[in-house]
């Protein structure tokens, strides 16, 4: 699956984002 740079970026903010929320959610 080929992913774009936007998206690697997207999901490293999203887990960021959830890490702050508090939550741990890896969506390997």
């Amino acid at each position: 699956v080929a992913v774009t740079h936007d998206e690697k970026i997207f999901d490293r903010f999203d887990r960021l984002y959830h890490l702050r929320d508090g939550r741990l959610e890896d969506s390997a």
